[in-house]
């Protein structure tokens, strides 16, 4: 019998933190995958307001195992030096957080060209992955529109290249937003 573990972005629960931690509690949750605090995205919280999420974290039993994060969600001209070390730091939060994954993005494209850009995505997603290399942070591609990733097709091609080192997360929703056979999936 295959077993799995529960987890759930509790901000679409409550904008407050407070409220994220009881809905989870509710439902008997007890992992999160942390992105938005109190109005303000993960990535964007002092080290003190951290600190203070670690503490919240502890008292109500609830653990991260995903950091929801905006990296890879750039145009593909964009800075990727900059972005490399946006990265960096959500490593060390997800380090200081104690998650295993961080969800992220392969790369605003223009729409109807993507494969056009393929070489220069697989040049960022390498970037990306080497970052996260030897961190005990294991990178994870979900889909989402407008990306380089927003097919099937495309997204087969990244864990063709990436795999087993980048993982994949499947939100059938934002391949509904892109006209993809949610049934077929990956299941070629």
């Amino acid at each position: 019998m295959t077993q799995f573990t529960l987890s759930a972005f509790a901000d679409e629960a409550s904008p407050e933190f407070d409220r994220q931690i009881a809905a989870l509690h509710r439902k008997h949750i007890p992992l999160m995958e942390i992105r938005g605090v109190d109005g303000k995205g993960i990535l964007d919280l002092t080290d003190e307001e951290l600190d203070v999420v670690e503490k919240k974290l502890a008292a109500g039993n609830i653990s991260i195992s995903a950091i929801g994060s905006p990296i890879g969600k750039i145009d593909i001209a964009g800075d990727l030096d900059e972005h490399i070390e946006k990265l960096k730091n959500t490593i060390n939060v997800a380090n200081i957080l104690g998650a295993k994954y961080i969800r992220m993005f392969s790369f605003f494209v223009p729409v109807g060209h993507e494969d056009e850009y393929e070489t220069q995505v697989f040049a960022g997603m390498e970037r990306m992955v080497e970052t996260a290399r030897g961190t005990g942070v294991k990178l994870v591609h979900e889909n989402e529109k407008a990306i380089f990733g927003d097919s099937t097709d495309r997204c087969v091609r990244l864990m063709e290249r990436f795999a087993p080192e980048l993982g994949f997360a499947f939100d059938p929703s934002n391949f509904v937003q892109c006209e993809q056979d949610t049934k077929a999936g990956f299941l070629r």
